[in-house]
């Protein structure tokens, strides 16, 4: 997907579930809690394990993250650092996503 070349392919994949993978208490918000809603009009909704293996549609959306923090003694923790919040950001503004889908489903 994306046209990298060889040295840029060590990454690491990182497979977000909008229903089971936890977020920051400080961000959680039952209404927006793929678990708990179910869309009015669409009927899509309550998700539980395993819902990825037997939903369709579902919705893949890759995202290349690249950190590059050069200072020595704090380079792998602030990269560290970042990749989490960016993965943090991912999984809260999917989440909002699906449980909003009532407000703009059908908008094109």
């Amino acid at each position: 997907i994306f046209d990298n070349e060889a040295k840029d392919l060590e990454r690491e994949v990182c497979f977000i579930d909008i229903a089971c993978d936890e977020i920051p208490e400080r961000y959680y918000k039952e209404s927006e809690d793929p678990k708990h809603f179910k869309s009015e009009k669409t009927g899509r909704g309550q998700l539980r394990e395993g819902w990825r293996d037997s939903h369709q549609p579902i919705m893949c959306s890759y995202k290349l993250v690249t950190v590059k923090f050069e200072v020595w003694g704090l380079q792998t923790r602030v990269e560290q650092f970042v990749h989490k919040v960016v993965r943090d950001i991912l999984l809260i503004g999917h989440r909002q996503a699906f449980a909003w889908v009532d407000e703009w489903y059908g908008k094109s």
